[in-house]
């Protein structure tokens, strides 16, 4: 499970706990579904109270054998778990303003498609699970297709290709290509 919340003064303004089905390898996940848990719930709300925490928040969590849920990683930063809060207005007045806590306005879960097509396919042609894919597929809503602004959608493709060019030149994967401008893996 992984949540992304928005907090002031340790009350939270925003919250919306997910689950990546598919991934880009062992990576970044590229389909994100939403989940209802109350004791990841519970232990943001514990976390965001107990530091006062002002801020976006975000958590990798498991649960254990027993139902508890604890945290594996937190991150002070925006994550995938934002495009699930699609009305700015709303979220604004949440985050910013007095305005009651807000829950995610997009029930449907989201999907990078080019992604989906690129690592979710092999996975499940190797796995059998052709079917989920399918309905994975089907189901997502493009998470970079905003009304009125066709360009995050549209640049996937030279993106793509600069990505695949590095790749070819370097022999190196994909994926590897993709993240070796924003990754760190220690000095030398």
């Amino acid at each position: 499970i992984s949540a992304y919340a928005v907090a002031r003064e340790g009350k939270l303004k925003a919250l919306v706990l997910y689950r990546c089905p598919y991934r880009a390898g062992k990576g970044a996940g590229i389909f994100f579904e939403r989940v209802e848990d109350e004791a990841a719930r519970d232990l943001v709300e514990r976390i965001v109270a107990g530091t006062t925490w002002t801020g976006q928040i975000s958590f990798d969590l498991m649960r254990e054998p027993d139902g508890r849920v604890l945290p594996l990683e937190c991150n002070p930063r925006a994550v995938s778990g934002l495009h699930f809060f699609r009305d700015p207005a709303r979220f604004a007045a949440a985050v910013l303003g007095d305005g009651p806590e807000v829950g995610p306005d997009v029930t449907v879960p989201q999907t990078v498609r080019l992604a989906m097509w690129i690592y979710g396919l092999p996975v499940a042609l190797r796995s059998g699970g052709l079917a989920r894919f399918r309905k994975a597929i089907r189901e997502g809503q493009e998470l970079l297709d905003w009304p009125g602004d066709s360009a995050p959608v549209r640049v996937q493709w030279p993106a793509l290709a600069e990505i695949a060019g590095m790749a070819w030149r370097e022999r190196i994967s994909l994926q590897t290509a993709s993240t070796r401008d924003i990754e760190w893996n220690g000095p030398g």
